[in-house]
């Protein structure tokens, strides 16, 4: 039982994966990417979570863009990376 456990616990920690980039004074980009067919779920996750990055700095979001790709059978898990600049609050 407990190797069934732990095979579920690695498989849901590997499910979604992102990371934060710097690319400029209060720039960054988000690239996150997680199991499933649609792109929405993974487009709404990336958004949140570069939400909170700039929240966790006291700042707030301004979205610059977001890409969305597909999953690509056997080769790609939906992606979606987000282009944002944290600024001060209002």
């Amino acid at each position: 039982m407990k190797p069934l456990i732990f095979l579920l616990v690695v498989l849901l920690v590997g499910c979604a994966r992102s990371s934060v980039i710097p690319v400029g004074d209060d720039i960054y980009v988000l690239s996150r990417a997680q199991k499933g067919f649609g792109t929405a779920a993974v487009r709404e996750d990336a958004l949140e979570e570069a939400r909170l990055y700039c929240s966790s700095k006291g700042m707030a979001i301004e979205v610059l863009g977001v890409d969305v790709r597909k999953m690509v059978i056997v080769s790609a898990d939906p992606e979606a990376q987000v282009s944002f600049k944290c600024i001060a609050r209002q």
